[in-house]
């Protein structure tokens, strides 16, 4: 039951990272007039960030501070690897697929879904991980 509240509050977040990260985009493409690429890079930057201090502290509730460093450097070396990936990813949606005004934003909740699946992995084997606990 513990697992499955953990992975039901993993996507409440990422859901709520993966808003924050259209919204971004959106402004930035449609108000700033940045090139698609270049919001998605920013959007990402930023949503990566908020999801890391939600992930902490609310998903995996994990509140030690003394690996906090470490696990959001690992984070964004972790992240710079996924943003190549969903900057892939939406450059290959919008370009071969999607050729739409608002394209782009669904480009990114195709490469979102990716993402996130990757990401839970990631969090939940190696940053967050649990400490096991020997019954013997």
């Amino acid at each position: 039951m513990q697992r499955i509240k953990k992975t039901l509050k993993y996507f409440s977040v990422g859901w709520f990272a993966t808003a924050c990260n259209l919204i971004i985009l959106f402004i930035c493409v449609d108000y700033f007039k940045l090139f698609y690429l270049t919001g998605t890079v920013i959007a990402f930057c930023c949503s990566t960030t908020i999801s890391f201090f939600l992930y902490k502290l609310w998903a995996f509730q994990n509140y030690s501070k003394d690996k906090m460093q470490k696990q959001y450097m690992g984070t964004l070396l972790f992240a710079a690897l996924m943003i190549g990936l969903n900057t892939l990813l939406v450059y290959t949606f919008v370009e071969l697929i999607m050729t739409w005004h608002l394209g782009y934003l669904v480009a990114q909740v195709l490469a979102s879904i990716v993402t996130t699946i990757v990401n839970y992995i990631f969090y939940h084997k190696i940053i967050f991980k649990e400490k096991e606990i020997k019954l013997i």
